[in-house]
């Protein structure tokens, strides 16, 4: 049964202005500004780091003779990738506030200390840094579903969802922008690290004194507002239903459509800067600011999708799984397309960035998609299934962006962008078939370990049956 379609607005309880849940979203959305912050630093001051001359003032190092740049841009994520699988586990059992405090502030001081590690012991000490850096941060991502199942009121949920999850992308504005301008400052690349460290420790400060792992830990929260939140949510923390898991096609349709998204957008985030300015003709800045803006718009533009989601959702006029649906392919079959067209009309400069533009507006609204289904699908173990499916993207991700160096043998010609553009757009698309197929929207049988139920037919299912 869906419980969403169950609740009108009419059902509140007198909840009004600010409340506790606000605060703690706050917070939330603090962090992740924090969290992209230090996690897009090292792209953006290797380039200052590795050119002199970049700051006016010549007391800023820099190290020319770096040959491993493109090692020390990935080591973040191998540490990263494997801590998402601890995230849900220790939200759910212990309650994520102290993990998220002590991981912001172990990552924060190693951003206080890179400036000197890297003068003193080269690029491998850098890479040192960024692997522990990742191995903290990763073990946050998976607990913002636990965050969401627990302070989000089920008829808020798309909403305050869609705004934590794409804060994200408000982080790498705030840190493509701020890291530009520091590093050609007189205060140069080291004073990026010293400001989101320092960040970091206030976060930890002020999530000390006002965060709460869930509603019912809260010291100050109204008993209105904490029946408004807890209203149609049965939270247990019994042993995880692995086995139901793994055989749910709901569970598989969703972690399918995460690491094919993710395949899209990483390789836009990541490629695109290199198109605009060797195929299009723009210059470096104008590429910059044209990005970020498009990054800020499509933030905005998210809270179009979750609020008309979240409106015919709460008034029955299409199910929550026909909405998560529809959100995501927008972003998956609106962003392939944009990305045949990008590759069909590349002489177009103009033309190209907006349909760049577009590609970014659309892609956001995965956001409303399978990034809020897992707390559809289990209140319980949405965590758990975020840090599964985010390993797998994770590591997924590597892919577009190795294959672009195979691919692209003269970045200058737009005929060979168009294959990592296809390849993307084909993946994409497959992709948001099976989510449409086979997702849901509805809370599972397993959610509630007092039903133990029969175990459901997914792929596994069908992959034993051909053996």
């Amino acid at each position: 049964m869906d419980i969403n379609r169950n609740i009108k607005w009419n059902m509140k309880p007198s909840v009004h202005g600010i409340g506790a849940r606000h605060v703690q979203v706050g917070l939330i959305f603090c962090l992740i500004i924090v969290m992209y912050s230090i996690n897009m630093a090292p792209p953006i001051s290797i380039v200052a780091m590795t050119t002199p001359g970049t700051s006016p003032n010549p007391n800023i190092p820099s190290f020319p003779y770096w040959n491993d740049q493109s090692l020390i841009l990935i080591s973040f994520y191998w540490g990263f990738a494997p801590t998402q699988l601890l995230g849900g586990p220790l939200a759910r059992k212990y309650g994520y506030k102290w993990f998220m405090i002590a991981s912001i502030l172990i990552a924060s001081s190693i951003s206080l200390a890179i400036p000197s590690i890297v003068t003193k012991f080269g690029s491998q000490a850098f890479m040192g840094c960024l692997i522990l850096q990742g191995l903290c941060l990763g073990t946050i991502v998976p607990m913002f579903s636990d965050f969401i199942s627990k302070w989000a009121p089920v008829d808020e949920r798309t909403t305050l969802g869609t705004f934590i999850f794409a804060s994200k992308t408000l982080g790498t504005v705030f840190a493509t922008e701020t890291a530009g301008l520091l590093s050609s400052s007189w205060l140069g690349w080291p004073s990026q690290f010293y400001l989101y460290g320092s960040m970091g420790l206030i976060w930890c400060f002020f999530m000390g004194i006002f965060g709460s792992s869930s509603p019912d830990q809260h010291k100050s929260i109204s008993q209105a507002e904490l029946e408004f939140i807890n209203r149609g949510k049965n939270f247990t923390k019994k042993k995880v239903p692995w086995t139901h898991i793994w055989w749910s096609w709901p569970t598989w349709a969703a972690w399918i459509a995460q690491v094919c998204v993710m395949w899209t957008v990483r390789l836009g985030t990541t490629e695109f800067p290199t198109y605009i300015n060797r195929v299009l003709g723009f210059n470096v800045s104008t590429g910059s600011t044209f990005l970020a803006s498009t990054y800020l718009v499509a933030y905005m533009v998210t809270f179009l999708y979750s609020g008309i989601s979240q409106y015919m959702i709460v008034n029955g006029y299409l199910s929550t799984g026909t909405c998560r649906k529809i959100c995501n392919s927008l972003a998956s079959w609106g962003g392939s397309l944009l990305l045949i067209l990008i590759a069909t009309f590349p002489s177009n400069d103009y033309l190209g960035l907006f349909l760049i533009f577009l590609f970014f507006i659309c892609i956001d609204a995965s956001y409303s998609g399978f990034n809020i289904n897992y707390n559809d699908l289990t209140p319980n173990y949405a965590g758990i299934l975020l840090g599964v499916g985010g390993v797998a993207a994770t590591v997924v991700s590597f892919a577009p962006t190795t294959l672009v160096q195979f691919m692209v043998t003269d970045q200058t010609q737009a005929s060979q962008w168009a294959h990592p553009f296809w390849l993307a757009a084909i993946i994409t698309s497959l992709g948001n078939i099976i989510f449409v197929w086979k997702g849901e929207g509805e809370v599972q049988d397993w959610d509630d370990l007092g039903h133990e139920g029969t175990l459901p037919k997914g792929p596994i299912y069908f992959t034993l049956c051909f053996l």
